[in-house]
């Protein structure tokens, strides 16, 4: 998949649920690890989610 595709769903699933935690983006995305989001948000320089400090 390509790296729009991701932010545009990850962003989707942010409009439909706006208190979808980041390990519910995750499983929708098929994932293996919630810090794939923050992967993909950090490399597209989005700082809407914050990463927790104890992960």
């Amino acid at each position: 998949m390509q790296y729009t595709n991701y932010l545009a769903q990850i962003a989707a699933l942010i409009r439909k649920n706006p208190s979808i935690t980041v390990r519910e983006i995750a499983a929708e995305l098929k994932f293996a690890d919630s810090k794939s989001v923050y992967y993909w948000l950090e490399k597209s320089d989005i700082h809407g989610i914050i990463r927790p400090l104890f992960a």
